[in-house]
């Protein structure tokens, strides 16, 4: 009988190969997400720790346009985070399709496999019972 062969497999190696690249992808966007949340800590940590004591009039002005511009900083990685967590949903929805694309095809393939390897048993059975009748017959 013949060996077996899914010919799908091209397809299913195309579909293996989309999966790997969308899960590195969402992986990477993750990665940004996480580098934006931390500038983000570090941002809050410098407007935390920045109150110092005032001494002059002139101090107190620089120190408060130094805070203005890390709350326009904060504000803006504020945009950067939800840009970054939107990504991340577009990237996890193209992995998941990808995925499951993939399964259905490697679930299509183990099926066939399955069928494959009864019709080898019942194939070899079937020779084995014609060899138990010849050798019946010439007794």
């Amino acid at each position: 009988m013949k060996k077996f062969s899914y010919r799908l497999q091209r397809v299913l190696e195309v579909r293996e190969k989309t999966e790997e690249d969308r899960k590195r992808d969402l992986t990477d966007r993750r990665a940004e997400l996480q580098q934006v949340v931390d500038l983000r800590e570090q941002l809050d940590k410098k407007r935390t720790s920045s109150f110092l004591e005032t001494e002059s009039d002139v101090m107190f002005l620089l120190h408060g346009s130094y805070l203005a511009r890390l709350l326009q900083e904060i504000e803006a990685v504020l945009s950067r985070i939800k840009e970054c967590e939107d990504r991340v949903r577009e990237a996890e929805v193209l992995f998941l399709e990808a995925r499951h694309e993939a399964e259905v095809l490697r679930k299509l393939r183990e099926k066939k496999l399955t069928q494959y390897n009864k019709n080898l048993e019942l194939h070899e059975s079937q020779v084995l019972d014609e060899i138990a009748t010849l050798r019946y017959g010439r007794e």
